[in-house]
C-alpha cells in the first residue's frame, strides 16, 4: 500500500458574486470592480494551491458546485444567472486538478435544484459518481462525506452538531445499519471545525465561496466564513491525517 491524497473542496457557489469564478466567467464590465478583483485573487489563490499541491488520488467534491437562481434576493447576488452557464463554470474549476478519481456529493437544493440536481451534469464530466453520502475505503481506514450538518451561530456550539453526527454514526453501526466511519467529512456551513476523539474524526470543510458573504447573510447571519479546502493523507499504516488550506480574509469586502 501507498500513502492515498484526498482533495476535499466544496462549495464553490459558481455563479454568485463570490462564488469560485474562473477569470473568462469574471466579467469585467461589473460597476463593482473590487469584487471583479476579489474574484481574481480568490481564484488566482485557489489556482497557485492546487497547482502546488500537484496529482491527488481522489478528489471529492462535497456539494454546491453551483449557486442556483438565489431567488431569496431576486437572483441580484449572481453574475450569471442561468444554472448551464453555472455548471460549466463549475466544470471549468474542477478542470484543473489533477486528481485519478473524483466523486461528488449532492449539495443544498435551493441551489443546486429542488426538482432536478443539476449537480449530475457536473459530475458526468468526471465519471458521474455521484451520491447521497460518499463513502471511501483506503488503507483500512472508512471515510464517509456528506453535504449537509447542522450549523450554529454560536462559536461556543458549533462542535454540538458534529458530535451528534458521531454518536448517530456509532449507533447506525451498532444497529448494523452502516459501518462505523474513522473520518466523517461535512460540508455546508461554511466554516472550518472538528473534533476528535478515541472513536473517530468528525470534520466540517470550509468553503471556495468568498468570504465577506451576501446582503443576506450580512442581514440575517452572524460568523465568519472560512476560505478554503482540505488535503487528506492516509499513509501505508493507515494513519490519517490533514492539512488545511485557507485564505485569510480580505479587509474592506464587507459592506460593499
Amino acid at each position: 500500500m501507498k500513502e492515498q491524497k484526498i482533495l476535499v473542496l466544496s462549495d464553490t457557489h459558481c455563479g454568485n458574486v463570490l462564488g469560485l469564478t474562473p477569470p473568462k466567467w469574471n466579467p469585467r464590465d461589473n460597476k463593482y470592480q473590487r469584487l471583479v478583483r476579489y474574484r481574481d485573487n480568490t481564484w488566482n489563490w485557489f489556482r497557485r494551491q492546487i497547482d502546488s499541491i500537484g496529482k491527488v488520488d481522489i478528489c471529492v467534491f462535497n456539494g454546491d458546485a453551483i449557486d442556483g437562481k438565489g431567488s431569496r434576493r431576486g437572483g441580484l447576488d449572481q453574475i450569471w444567472l442561468d444554472r448551464t452557464d453555472q455548471v460549466q463554470m463549475a466544470i471549468d474549476v474542477l478542470s484543473i486538478v489533477n486528481a485519478k478519481e473524483f466523486l461528488f456529493t449532492f449539495g443544498t437544493g435551493y441551489h443546486t435544484g429542488i426538482a432536478d440536481d443539476w449537480e449530475k451534469e457536473v459530475a458526468a464530466r468526471f465519471g458521474g459518481n455521484i451520491k447521497d453520502i460518499q463513502t471511501v475505503n483506503l488503507n483500512g481506514k472508512t471515510l464517509k462525506f456528506r453535504h449537509y450538518v447542522g450549523g450554529s451561530q454560536s462559536p461556543i456550539s458549533r462542535g454540538s452538531a458534529l458530535y451528534r453526527e458521531q454518536v448517530w454514526d456509532i449507533l447506525w453501526s451498532l444497529d448494523g445499519e452502516f459501518s462505523m466511519a474513522d473520518v466523517c467529512t461535512f460540508s455546508h456551513v461554511h466554516y472550518f471545525n472538528q473534533i476528535r476523539n478515541r472513536h473517530s474524526f468528525m470534520i466540517q470543510t470550509p468553503a471556495l465561496q468568498g468570504l465577506d458573504g451576501s446582503p443576506y447573510g450580512r442581514r440575517k447571519l452572524s460568523g465568519i466564513v472560512d476560505f478554503g479546502f482540505l488535503l487528506y493523507r492516509i499513509d501505508k499504516n493507515g494513519r490519517f491525517s490533514y492539512e488545511p488550506y485557507l485564505l485569510k480574509q480580505t479587509p474592506g469586502v464587507r459592506g460593499e
